[in-house]
């Protein structure tokens, strides 16, 4: 036995191996379970739609700390490192075929559709997987392990099956289980295009939910929370804009009270940011307003008459500043049915 005990020791030594709950990885302190699921295919608005194959396909991690609405208000369901194959590998080299291209070419109003065959749909927006600071957050997952505190012998229920794992959500409720179907979807939202406006200006933003008038804002609620992000500007285009400091609320609080949040929205619901030229992106309702992480959309007021418009979007979670839709002028609230 002390023979045996040496030689492990020396395999330790050399391989740099040690069991679980024994080195500096804090995720890997329980065994991870195999996940069951059908197998996934491509629809929608690709010009070759079909099924995946996850075998070319790197495996990707993320941990999460789950909660559910539970009475209104987030309940902690466990903590989990999930493995599977990110949306992001999976669309990557899809070829998009968007139905509105002459009104507006960019991709940055697409939407992502993950559904399951009882019918159950989550929504992503587009930058949400390939236009962010970090990639892979969000992901099929196959494989599952609990994140086990060290110093408690607190035991997660481990899930049994496939599912969508938004990684930066607040409350899972994107979190499909067995998915079958990934559909890529334009916006059917269309607004007038002006490339030439003069001057690109709103004088308020015209809120709408479900095709009915909310309001308008004319100037921003004095509550709502006032953010400071330095930033270095960057398009995915054009490349580099500039070095500045943007200051403005936090668009969560601005447009919580017109848009509250229910399960159907946390889970199939979006928004688009449309500007007086045209211009649009579509954000995730969960993207939004569900957000753990700490990293938001914000909204300016550069005052009456400001040069680029009084109201513009910012995209604090983003890599790239495409979704920075200047002279906000509409603000629409919809739920995929």
């Amino acid at each position: 036995m002390r023979n045996i005990l040496m030689l492990l020791s020396l395999f330790m030594l050399l391989t740099g191996w040690a069991p679980a709950g024994e080195n500096n990885d804090y995720f890997d302190d329980a065994a991870a379970t195999t996940l069951a699921g059908p197998d996934l295919v491509i629809a929608g608005d690709v010009a070759t739609p079909g099924p995946v194959d996850v075998s070319r396909l790197p495996v990707r991690s993320v941990t999460v700390r789950e909660a559910v609405l539970k009475d209104g208000q987030p309940e902690f369901v466990g903590a989990y490192r999930y493995d599977g194959y990110s949306l992001f590998d999976i669309l990557r080299d899809v070829k998009v075929v968007k139905k509105n291209e002459a009104e507006f070419r960019p991709v940055i109003d697409l939407l992502v559709v993950v559904e399951n065959a009882a019918g159950e749909k989550a929504v992503l927006s587009w930058g949400e997987i390939f236009y962010t600071n970090v990639q892979h957050r969000s992901l099929i997952a196959v494989r599952v392990s609990p994140v086990i505190p060290s110093h408690a012998d607190d035991r997660w229920p481990v899930p049994t099956d496939t599912r969508l794992v938004c990684a930066d959500d607040m409350v899972c409720a994107r979190q499909i289980r067995q998915p079958v179907k990934i559909t890529v979807l334009t916006s059917p939202h269309s607004f007038a295009v002006n490339r030439d406006l003069k001057p690109l200006y709103s004088p308020a933003i015209r809120l709408v939910a479900d095709g009915q008038e909310k309001g308008r804002l004319e100037s921003l609620p004095a509550a709502a929370g006032e953010r400071v992000y330095p930033t270095v500007a960057y398009g995915h285009g054009m490349g580099f804009h500039g070095v500045s400091e943007i200051r403005g609320k936090s668009a969560k609080d601005v447009l919580l009270a017109a848009f509250p949040p229910t399960p159907e929205r946390l889970r199939a619901g979006y928004l688009v940011f449309a500007a007086a030229d045209g211009y649009r992106c579509t954000v995730a309702y969960s993207e939004l307003f569900n957000r753990s992480d700490r990293a938001e959309f914000l909204i300016q007021d550069r005052g009456e008459g400001a040069k680029g418009g009084r109201f513009p979007l910012f995209a604090g979670p983003d890599f790239f500043v495409d979704r920075g839709v200047k002279a906000l002028s509409e603000i629409r609230c919809v739920q995929i049915p």
